[in-house]
This record gives C-alpha cells, sequence and structure tokens, in this order.
C-alpha cells in the first residue's frame, strides 16, 4: 500500500487533474511521490535491504499470484495468522493498450530523515482498466488489513491496472530532503 504524498511545506497541485499529470512528469521533476505504508516481500533479504537502506515498511510472508489468459488472482497471506488472508486482488482484466513504464519517487522515514528516492522503472507495460478485478481484504489483524479497512478499499475496484513484464528497476540511495 502507499498513498500520494509531498513533502511538508511544499505546496500541492491545485487539482485532481493538476496531481494525475504532475504523476505523468519524470520523475526528477516530480514533487509528489508514494509513501509506502505496507510492502510484502517474500524474502528476508529483500526485506532486509529495503528496511535497512530506506526504512520502508517491509514483511516477509507468502505471496501467491496467478494469471492464466486475463485471468487473474494475487493473495497475500498473513504471517503470523497462518492461512489468514490480508488482502486478494482477483478478476477479470479487460483488453489492455501498451503504456509507458513510469518511474516513481518514494518517500520514507529513515534514520530520523524523510529520503526522496526516485526509481527507474523498464519493461513492457500494458495499461488496462480494473473494472473486472475485485479487491478482498482478509479477516486478519495484520496492519496491512487494518490499513485497507481504514482506507474503505475492501470490495474496491481499481480504475486502471499496470502490467509490467520483463520488470526492472534502479532504486538509488535515497537523498535527505
Amino acid at each position: 500500500i502507499a498513498v500520494p504524498v509531498l513533502p511538508l511545506g511544499m505546496a500541492g497541485p491545485r487539482s485532481d487533474v493538476t496531481s494525475l499529470t504532475e504523476m505523468l512528469r519524470p520523475a526528477k521533476s516530480r514533487r509528489t511521490g508514494l509513501y509506502v505504508l505496507n510492502l510484502p516481500v517474500t524474502t528476508e533479504t529483500g526485506r532486509a535491504a529495503g528496511a535497512d537502506h530506506w526504512g520502508y515498511p517491509k514483511f516477509v510472508t507468502t505471496i501467491a499470484w496467478k494469471m492464466t489468459g486475463s485471468e487473474f488472482s494475487c493473495h497475500v497471506v498473513d504471517p503470523i495468522a497462518a492461512g489468514e488472508s490480508v488482502v486478494r486482488l482477483a478478476g477479470t482484466l479487460s483488453r489492455g493498450l501498451p503504456g509507458p513504464a513510469m518511474d516513481q519517487v518514494l518517500y520514507s522515514d529513515h534514520d530520523q530523515k524523510t529520503l526522496r528516492t526516485e526509481i527507474e522503472i523498464g519493461g513492457k507495460t500494458t495499461v488496462h482498466t480494473g473494472s473486472g478485478l475485485v479487491l478482498q481484504v482478509g479477516k486478519s489483524a495484520h496492519p496491512m488489513a487494518e490499513n485497507l479497512r481504514s482506507l474503505g478499499l475492501n470490495g474496491a475496484k481499481p480504475a486502471l491496472v499496470m502490467q509490467i513484464q520483463q520488470f526492472t528497476s534502479v532504486l538509488p540511495a535515497g537523498v535527505a530532503v
């Protein structure tokens, strides 16, 4: 889960349209970024790297996903309450259109500093409408499930979904802001 943010004291976009166009600007000139609330990963190495270098709130768990034709399913399992579901996103993807691989700006708290990290993303991107997918929050008491419920996302249908094949990313050191 990541939410759009601006550093304290920085003027925000004037409208929702401006917010959307801001996210399409090159990362170097973008003010708006994402703040990660929860980030499930499947290995301790992945968790440690993100937590130790950037302060990302990663946790190790099982993530099962499957894509067969246009049918998609992704399931995050509670790492403590065995078998409990944190969240599941499943359904049918619409026909997609080619889209740009969008670099990301992430803000995080690390060593009592706010870091800004510009992530270069590459790969073959397809953009789909998300109306055929549904997000179901499980009964888990995990913080990620609690955050999803607090944001009112149980039963939500995404507006758009980006699928990236041959995904690549470069995650440089963050810069204090």
